[in-house]
């Protein structure tokens, strides 16, 4: 075998195993997503706002190194925390969250796409402002 085919084979072997090497840092990483975003629902639906809450701000940290900024998944992060904010009546801080979400659900799904649909509801502040509040 020549030294060129030998070294193309080489470094295409190398190129598979770091190939390799980063896969599966990346499934730990969406796989840690899930448990932490489980956690952050049991806890929601247990009413435990402010001990889910940490919890959500890590999940959150964690979509968006894994999955980058614009990804469907960010948004649920952003979602459940926003909703969370909204159960201890933080709205001015759940608002923010919740516009981003939207915005990457209508990206990602087109307007009102699948997604969309969650967080296109009122925001608290506007509902307390509707006369059939």
């Amino acid at each position: 075998m020549d030294k060129t085919l030998a070294r193309k084979i080489a470094f295409g072997s190398c190129l598979v195993l770091f190939a390799l090497a980063l896969a599966v840092p990346m499934v730990a990483q969406e796989e840690r997503w899930k448990e932490l975003n489980t956690q952050v629902v049991q806890l929601y639906v247990q009413g435990k706002y402010a001990e889910a809450i940490p919890l959500a701000q890590v999940c959150l940290q964690v979509a968006e190194a894994t999955f980058g900024d614009d990804h469907p998944n960010v948004a649920v992060s952003l979602s459940n925390l926003a909703e969370l904010y909204d159960g201890q009546g933080r709205y001015s801080e759940a608002e923010p969250l919740h516009r981003r979400a939207l915005a990457i659900y209508e990206k990602a799904f087109g307007p009102m796409g699948r997604r969309g649909v969650r967080c296109a509801r009122v925001t608290p502040r506007e509902r307390r402002s509707l006369p059939f509040h």
